[in-house]
């Protein structure tokens, strides 16, 4: 510089001004901004430069990995083939009787389920032979059944005829002088005819037709005592019902007692239906001289055959009017008789005059 605007490194100002102590100030380091460059500053000479260096990183040495790098590298993904026999040959002795161990359960298991399904077998077959057994046993005793029962059947129709004669023979009188069949057990089961019960006459004040509308029943009325052992008789025939003669007439106070069959062995009785019988069913007692005396039902009881009230049964139900009382068998018949075990009774009222 010239003139008045000259600096002399003489300058009294300048010296004390670089004489200063810079060495205790602070001074902040920035980083080095790399250049960037841009793709019209690429040159040839930038290009061979480029590559220069990266020929020299590739030449650097890599250095070798440590033990722990080697430790974690990557196992390839390819599962090695394993002999087993190898693998058997270098187990323990206590791993091979835990082998042999399992080995000798599964062949137990085994024939376990060999015995199982043997038994298994053997039993079904057993069972299909108890089933073809009983089956045959079954049959066998149906026919032998069977044959028992035809034979009964044929026996009672035999007596049953018998029966018949016997009541046709006490009905009519004998148009033969042949022998009468001798008497039996067994009941008749011949239907009176229309003319047979127009024709039937009885004492005037004896009760001589029994009606029951809801049962379909129009019967006769036998006159009857007790047997030598003091049982109440029963008609021979299982159309007709009975009036025990030691009981009450229609009309008079006390109870009349009229008993009847419920079936036979061959045929249903008059007094079949009695158990239907409910409170209010009406039945009619016609005496010998026309005389209608009505009664309404009450009760119906069943009683054993051995302990039959044979009081209650000539009893009157309501003690302030005449009674009528039907007694006739009911239940079951016992096994090897003809004779049922128990007894029904039912207990009417007279209603009206």
């Amino acid at each position: 510089m010239s003139g008045a605007g000259r600096i002399s490194l003489d300058d009294p100002v300048l010296l004390s001004r670089l004489k200063g102590d810079y060495s205790k100030k602070t001074y902040i380091k920035r980083p080095i901004q790399p250049v960037k460059r841009y793709v019209n500053d690429v040159t040839p000479s930038s290009i061979n430069i480029t590559k220069k260096i990266t020929a020299s990183n590739n030449q650097i040495k890599q250095p070798k990995p440590t033990n722990q790098e080697l430790k974690l590298q990557i196992v390839p993904a390819i599962t090695p083939r394993v002999d087993i026999a190898s693998v058997a040959q270098s187990q323990s002795p206590i791993d091979n009787k835990i082998d042999q161990y399992y080995q000798n359960i599964h062949e137990d298991l085994k024939k376990s389920k060999k015995t199982i399904k043997k038994r298994t077998s053997l039993l079904q077959a057993l069972l299909v032979s108890m089933a073809v057994l009983l089956f045959i046993s079954g049959l066998a005793i149906a026919a032998i059944g069977l044959r028992s029962d035809h034979q009964s059947q044929l026996q009672a129709d035999k007596l049953t005829q018998q029966a018949n004669i016997s009541f046709a023979a006490t009905t009519s009188p004998p148009k033969t002088t042949k022998k009468q069949p001798p008497p039996t057990t067994a009941l008749a089961t011949v239907k009176p005819t229309y003319q047979s019960l127009a024709s039937y006459a009885v004492p005037a004040n004896n009760p001589r037709y029994i009606k029951i509308p809801s049962l379909g029943v129009n019967a006769r009325i036998l006159n009857v005592s007790t047997d030598k052992n003091g049982a109440l008789k029963t008609p021979n025939n299982v159309f007709d019902t009975a009036w025990y003669n030691q009981s009450n007439l229609p009309g008079e106070p006390g109870a009349m007692l009229i008993d009847g069959h419920v079936s036979s062995w061959t045929s249903h009785g008059v007094f079949y239906g009695i158990k239907k019988l409910v409170g209010g069913d009406s039945i009619s007692i016609t005496r010998g001289d026309g005389k209608v005396f009505n009664y309404s039902v009450v009760s119906t009881k069943i009683y054993d055959v051995n302990n039959v009230d044979m009081k209650a049964a000539v009893t009157p139900i309501d003690s302030t009017v005449p009674g009528l009382n039907l007694i006739t068998c009911g239940g079951k018949v016992k096994p090897g008789t003809s004779e049922f075990n128990e007894r029904v009774i039912v207990f009417a009222k007279q209603i009206g005059s």
